[in-house]
């Protein structure tokens, strides 16, 4: 039947491309089809072409509130959508058949199953069948019921979400669209979480059900035992991209493994892993085949304690191979860096160690050796602080170790990372410049208290360091100069209130000072953005005839009010009054002027 329905259709298009050619419309062309039933050989069927166009689509999406942009990027990744139905009213109306009784009455007749209809009935779920879905019952699912009504998404957001995943507009995408947020929410996911989540929420939606459910099924199964209520919050996660394109393949969300177009032009295998269902069934197979090996070497062998966590954080470590991947790292890890009881818990607090690369990892350990650290502290450092092996030397390490020497003084720089390891991940103009900056404002010796108390660096500036240093000054008239910063900085807000600001009121007056303080910043902040939108609609410039007028900044319109305010002023000075000589009487006053 298969190869039938293929010759048949290229017969049909010869034909098209025949009366195209000849200068016909080809309004009827006429198609002749094999039956189903044994009696008749064959059926032949008309069709005329349909009563709607391309115009009437795009009119339709404009209607529903679309931009130009948004039916562009539609029809670009989907053309199809073009070709379909608008509305219910472009169909061919329906023709029932004469009444032969001639009573007026429709005929009722008993099903198989034992109910009644009528011949209307059956004729328009007919009729509905041949025609399909409209344009307009596949807007009303994806756009109104599922983005608009279960997700409240906004109008605005719900088009960006739309032109990111346009398959939606598909009878097929928006029954998958329904279908994958049903089991998301019997997941344990809110729709409310799933509504704010923009970016992920079109791979998420385009994905296939059954895929997803398989997914599901594998992670609650023998090999990871995961509780179903933490799967639909790791399912919604940026980071679980690549496990849901391994088991869950779609085209459009390949290339952001860094493959453009053309490279997967280049990979044919690409497109038939996604097209192909006997490939993708194939490929499917053996990577669940694999992550059932993964799961039970990470659990046998190396010894993960808490396998369901390590997963939740780093999905794509069911992905990696034993081989060549988890073991050799493993193993370093033990050799090199910590020892071997300390491998399931750097696994359970950072388990991407597993998928990082063994040189780099390898430079890491080199930098640290090399700021003079020992063998013993190192072990130690790794397994509080596992991410300063995912860290680069170049980019991350060596700006703030230059910093540390040269702009604070500090002498010894291994020392003081080994004190704070987690300085090497700081940013230097967002937390450790205006720290320093402002610590070198308000104490006498800032580099002798931030060589004894290295942690400074690790409290929050605004909430934490320059609130209390405020209220100390401002509020208690404290010198806070010849202050310890540790003292200042680590305790707690009551134990800070009672032994530091010598508070008798369990901490209500600072409290009372951080409110008020918040709400100050508040206002200073909104009246900063309402003046930067301000100047930012002044400045704005407008074309006119052919020119280009200047707008009046408010510079501009300062500069221009100094000289009528000067004109204002001369203009209303006071008349001067005469003065009256020491013997002069005073005089009487006269009748009011009118």
């Amino acid at each position: 039947l298969q190869r039938t329905a293929r010759r048949r259709v290229r017969d049909f298009l010869k034909k098209r491309d025949q009366l195209w050619a000849q200068g016909g419309s080809g309004a009827n062309i006429t198609i002749t089809t094999p039956s189903l039933s044994s009696s008749s050989g064959s059926t032949t069927t008309t069709t005329s072409s349909p009563s709607y166009g391309i115009e009437d689509v795009l009119r339709f999406l404009r209607e529903k509130g679309l931009t130009t942009n948004d039916v562009a990027v539609i029809l670009c990744h989907t053309p199809s959508i073009a070709l379909m139905m608008p509305t219910r009213a472009y169909g061919v109306p329906l023709a029932l058949p004469e009444d032969e009784d001639g009573d007026g009455e429709e005929e009722s007749m008993m099903d198989s199953s034992g109910n009644i209809g009528n011949d209307h009935e059956k004729q328009q779920q007919k009729q509905q069948l041949l025609e399909g879905e409209t344009l307009e019952e596949t807007f009303q699912r994806a756009f109104q019921d599922v983005l608009q009504g279960s997700l409240q998404i906004r109008r605005t957001p719900a088009r960006k979400i739309l032109r990111g995943c346009p398959g939606m507009l598909t009878m097929r995408g928006s029954k998958r669209a329904e279908e994958v947020l049903m089991l998301l929410t019997s997941l344990g996911v809110s729709t409310k979480k799933l509504g704010r989540d923009y970016n992920s929420l079109p791979a998420l939606l385009s994905r296939s059900p059954s895929s997803l459910f398989r997914l599901v099924s594998f992670l609650t199964g023998d090999a990871i035992r995961m509780p179903v209520k933490s799967i639909g919050p790791m399912l919604r996660r940026h980071e679980c991209r690549d496990l849901l394109n391994a088991v869950s393949p779609n085209l459009l969300y390949l290339t952001e493994k860094g493959r453009d177009n053309k490279t997967l032009a280049e990979d044919p295998a690409d497109f038939l892993w996604v097209s192909d269902s006997d490939l993708r069934r194939k490929q499917l197979d053996k990577t669940y085949k694999r992550m059932r090996t993964t799961a039970c070497e990470l659990r046998d062998r190396i010894g993960t304690k808490d396998l369901i966590k390590a997963i939740s954080a780093y999905p794509s470590l069911l992905l990696l191979s034993t081989e060549e991947q988890i073991l050799p790292n493993a193993r370093f890890l033990i050799h090199e860096v910590i020892r071997e009881n300390d491998l399931p818990t750097i696994l359970r607090m950072f388990p991407t160690v597993l998928g990082m690369d063994i040189e780099k990892m390898q430079e890491s350990v080199d930098f640290l050796k090399y700021l003079g650290i020992s063998d013993e502290s190192l072990s130690v450092i790794f397994r509080a602080f596992p991410k300063l092996l995912t860290m680069d030397v170049e980019k991350d390490m060596m700006p703030v170790v230059r910093f540390l020497a040269d702009e604070v003084g500090v002498a010894h720089v291994g020392r003081f990372v080994e004190r704070l390891p987690s300085v090497l991940g700081y940013d230097i103009e967002r937390e450790l410049r205006p720290k320093w900056d402002y610590l070198t404002r308000v104490c006498m010796h800032p580099v002798f208290e931030v060589s004894r108390f290295p942690a400074f660096f690790s409290y929050p500036f605004d909430k934490r360091i320059k609130t209390r240093y405020e209220y100390l000054r401002f509020v208690k008239n404290m010198q806070t100069q010849v202050m310890a910063v540790d003292s200042i900085v680590r305790y707690g807000d009551k134990d800070f209130c009672a032994i530091i600001a010598k508070d008798r009121d369990g901490g209500k007056l600072f409290k009372r000072y951080v409110e008020y303080r918040s709400s100050k910043l508040a206002s200073v902040q909104q009246k900063k953005r309402r003046s930067k939108q301000q100047q930012k609609n002044e400045q704005t410039s407008e074309e006119g005839d052919g020119k280009r007028r200047v707008v009046n900044t408010p510079v501009r319109k300062q500069q221009q009010q100094k000289p009528q305010q000067q004109q204002r002023r001369t203009s209303e000075k006071p008349i001067p009054r005469r003065r009256r000589p020491p013997g002069e009487a005073n005089p009487e006053p006269g009748p009011a002027s009118p």
